[in-house]
């Protein structure tokens, strides 16, 4: 079973699979840019949320794998975050939040994205109409935090026709790359994931 998993000698533990596409995406964009992006020696892999980091080490520690952690940063996983950074399971400098590169002590992935950029995607992904869309002005004063639980909270709140899944967005931009040009405030967000790949590529041996 752990020969299939997709692993490599320099891994980066993301979440879940949107943010393996995201990352991506991204680096590849920034990459056709002639931007510094996500070098390609490191292999993206989804462990299934933070409470896996241990089990995987567990699993792999003994392989001698360079490993970093890429994970979301909010109340319900802030403890845990703050122990795989604060332990001896990784090295030095090798867990990433995702609050590191927005202006908030709280953020998922999909806020280095941008609030306006996954707010747009959102509403172009699931087609929503006039009467369903989530606002693409200026965040409203009683928005949570983190774009992911405003888009949440919409969708628990607001008939539509399909349910709202983290996957279904990133999908959707996979597959419909040349909408990522359409993003409203694109640039910001490559500037964004452009610090984040800097900051990995640091981790990596000199060729």
């Amino acid at each position: 079973m752990t020969q299939t998993l997709f692993v490599g000698k320099h891994t980066l533990l993301v979440e879940g699979p949107s943010d393996l596409l995201y990352l991506k995406l991204f680096s590849r964009e920034l990459q056709e840019a002639k931007r510094e992006y996500l070098d390609p020696r490191w292999v993206i892999t989804p462990c299934g949320g933070i409470g896996k980091i241990w089990s995987f080490m567990a699993l792999f520690g003994g392989r001698e794998l360079h490993v970093a952690v890429l994970s979301d940063y909010h109340k319900s996983i802030k403890a845990k975050v703050r122990s795989i950074k604060e332990s001896n399971l990784l090295k030095a400098g090798h867990v990433f939040s995702a609050e590191m590169y927005v202006d908030c002590d709280e953020a998922d992935l999909e806020d280095i994205i941008g609030r306006l950029n996954y707010i747009a995607l959102v509403n172009e992904c699931y087609s929503l109409d006039e009467t369903n869309k989530l606002s693409e002005e200026e965040k409203p004063s009683n928005a949570p935090t983190r774009v992911l639980e405003e888009v949440e909270n919409h969708f628990s709140t607001t008939p539509t026709k399909e349910q709202f899944d983290h996957f279904t967005p990133a999908l959707f931009l996979m597959e419909n790359r040349g909408k990522l040009s359409e993003l409203p405030e694109l640039d910001q967000a490559l500037d964004r994931f452009e610090r984040l790949f800097k900051d990995l590529n640091k981790l990596l041996p000199k060729e």
